[in-house]
């Protein structure tokens, strides 16, 4: 999915499910979930961290409808939300952030994703 900001471009192609990022810092996963957060409106996508877990703003109303969901540093809430995670995984794509998945209890098939951050443009693929 192509997002509709023009500077960087964005593009996440991946097949609705749930996918992981390896654990590499500074590639550039929280500048998506910045441009996922900043392109809410106009794309139907959405993206959490760890500060929305604690004001408890992460919701099921928030996420339904979303082509894509992004949980930032999930290692900090890990196993939270889950029953959002299973319930759209086969109608979103569910982008994962988790340092260390040991003791990740989701019961959903994970898939390893990759992004590559460019000087114009992000991308997500497998």
């Amino acid at each position: 999915m192509k997002l509709s900001c023009n500077y960087p471009t964005v593009d996440v192609n991946l097949e609705n499910g749930v996918y992981v990022f390896n654990d590499e810092s500074a590639s550039g996963k929280t500048y998506l979930l910045y441009m996922l957060n900043k392109m809410s409106n106009a794309d139907s996508v959405i993206g959490f961290t760890y500060t929305d877990s604690l004001s408890n703003s992460i919701n099921m109303e928030k996420c339904i409808g979303r082509h894509i969901i992004m949980f930032d540093r999930y290692d900090m809430y890990r196993n939270k939300y889950a029953d959002i995670i299973k319930k759209l995984k086969n109608s979103s794509i569910i982008l994962i952030d988790c340092k260390n998945l040991a003791d990740m209890t989701l019961d959903v098939d994970l898939k390893d994703c990759i992004i590559e951050l460019e000087e114009n443009s992000i991308e997500v693929f497998i």
